[in-house]
């Protein structure tokens, strides 16, 4: 019990820590000098936080109010795990497009962990010292939860044709998502903050052009090795969402590599009727 109530000691420590951050940087204020290894070190003590809620809840200690069924798998482990990244990338000077995931993500977990406030207490309804220092820290990873949701729902985002692309590739359900939007960005000659209401038509494009664009042109964050990876990933979701199109019949294999691409008509008119009333 001594070792877990020091180590939550840390934990909390580090959290409170984090929570400041987040605030300083949402407002543009002063930071500590060790701002990024605060913030690299917070989801480790995020993540044990959660884990040792989740060991009172299964050992029988009584939670209150009751945490409901399945929130740690439906609500607290995927906010949880993405608050931590969110605390990466902001300490890697990086926390684009995770911003636009905690959008729709993060809301609700803290609606929830804020109106549940959970308390653990032993069987004779009172807490023990080990209880008391991991509601401490619940409390505390709590407010790093709420500080999170406002740093996401404050911080200004740019890259407004970017933000676009990639909304509607989520609201379609398409994998790869961000990878998709650079696609659609190349195949209408777009810079990350243009504006897609510019756009007439879309561009004709190979796989390899494709891929030239988004590495000469474009600021790309995702690991693309090489033209088939594009081509296997983002290429084929978006051709099976039917928000590109092709040209050109492979029959056989050789003939892939003149196989070229563009957006619908339909997909370019969602997308400026997106921007035009406001993506975000």
């Amino acid at each position: 019990m001594i070792d877990n109530a020091i180590n939550l000691s840390q934990d909390r420590d580090c959290l409170n820590a984090a929570v400041q951050i987040v605030k300083a940087l949402n407002y543009k204020q002063a930071l500590p000098l060790n701002w990024q290894d605060i913030l690299g070190r917070a989801p480790s003590c995020l993540g044990e936080a959660i884990i040792c809620l989740w060991q009172q809840y299964f050992s029988g200690v009584h939670i209150n109010p009751p945490l409901p069924e399945n929130i740690f798998a439906t609500t607290i482990n995927p906010a949880c795990n993405l608050v931590g990244q969110l605390l990466l990338m902001l300490s890697q000077g990086n926390a684009h497009p995770l911003e636009l995931q905690s959008r729709l993500l993060l809301p609700p977990a803290v609606d929830a962990i804020e109106a549940g406030q959970y308390y653990l207490f032993a069987g004779d309804g009172t807490d023990t010292p080990y209880e008391q220092d991991l509601n401490d820290t619940l409390d505390s990873a709590t407010a790093l939860f709420t500080a999170a949701y406002d740093y996401i729902a404050n911080h200004p985002l740019g890259s407004p044709a970017f933000l676009v692309a990639y909304k509607y590739v989520l609201q379609r359900n398409i994998n790869y998502p961000e990878l998709c939007a650079y696609v659609l960005l190349a195949l209408a000659a777009l810079p990350e903050n243009g504006d897609w209401r510019n756009v007439s038509s879309s561009q004709v494009l190979g796989k390899a052009d494709i891929v030239k664009f988004m590495a000469s042109t474009l600021a790309l964050r995702p690991n693309v090795t090489n033209n088939d990876e594009v081509r296997e990933t983002a290429i084929y979701a978006l051709l099976n969402a039917g928000v590109i199109e092709r040209k050109g019949d492979p029959t056989f294999s050789s003939e892939l590599r003149n196989i070229k691409y563009f957006i619908t008509p339909q997909t370019l008119t969602a997308l400026q009727q997106l921007t035009a009333n406001g993506a975000w």
